[in-house]
């Protein structure tokens, strides 16, 4: 990742901390031109998040960094979510410089496809077109590893990764998880509504947030389960719109 430094500095500093112009050469190995792909994708979408509900919507997996920090939950999604949207914008501002000084070559054709700059403007084309041969080597390696135990009749079976490891949260979890954040986030649309509609007659309101037994309601799971999500390890999302529906200037702020 640090080799994307050199995104932020202009080509014609003598001190670059990389002789090797990302730009106009081609990246390799291949992983490299994943990750800068990948790279360009994740801060030309954290431009287009303006809140910090749709960011911890969107990158839930934050949320396990927001007990490290010491501080309320909300107040550590607003700290990381400025963080990753300093860091976006930078990166965005570069590769716009670097758009405009590259127009030229890029008409003349004289730009690598699988260089940064290539990249840049072709997007995901080289990155579907390696994954493609990863994709179905993996899938050759996979059906290789199945054994059979030498018994007639008996199926094959495949084999067990060493590293294989359990899943953060069971399937059936994952899906109340998803109707509980869905009910919330209705709630909070119909929040900012009431308090549209409020707002132009005088004073906005706040609508009152349901109990949790009102959202296993609206959400069409037990009470128990709501709690148990609230309480989740992987529940930070939810935490965080839960606070959301009780604040009437955050449910002004958010954006759908």
């Amino acid at each position: 990742m640090t080799k994307f430094r050199a995104c932020c500095v202009p080509t014609h500093w003598s001190d670059a901390p990389y002789r090797t112009d990302i730009w106009r050469h081609t990246l390799d190995p291949a992983t490299d031109r994943r990750l800068a792909e990948s790279y360009i994708r994740l801060c030309t979408e954290l431009e287009k998040i303006d809140n910090v509900t749709d960011f911890a919507v969107r990158f839930p997996e934050a949320s396990r960094a927001y007990r490290n920090l010491n501080e309320p939950c909300d107040e550590a999604a607003e700290r990381i979510f400025k963080l990753y949207k300093r860091h976006a914008s930078q990166i965005n501002c570069a590769l716009d410089r670097m758009s405009a000084e590259l127009a030229p070559e890029l008409r003349r054709g004289t730009i690598p496809p699988y260089s940064l700059g290539g990249i840049l403007f072709m997007g995901n084309v080289s990155y579907e077109r390696d994954r493609a041969p990863a994709l179905a080597s993996a899938s050759a390696s996979a059906r290789s590893t199945t054994t059979h135990d030498g018994a007639p009749g008996r199926k094959r079976r495949r084999a067990k990764s060493p590293n294989a490891t359990e899943t953060p949260i069971r399937p059936v979890a994952a899906a109340n998880m998803a109707k509980v954040v869905a009910a919330v986030k209705a709630h909070i649309k119909t929040a900012k509504d009431h308090a549209d509609e409020t707002g132009a007659r005088g004073e906005a309101k706040l609508l009152p947030r349901p109990t949790q037994e009102q959202l296993a309601k609206l959400a069409e799971v037990h009470p128990s389960t709501v709690s148990r999500c609230l309480r989740h390890k992987d529940g930070g999302v939810l935490r965080l719109l839960w606070r959301t529906a009780n604040d009437l200037q955050e449910i002004m702020r958010h954006k759908f």
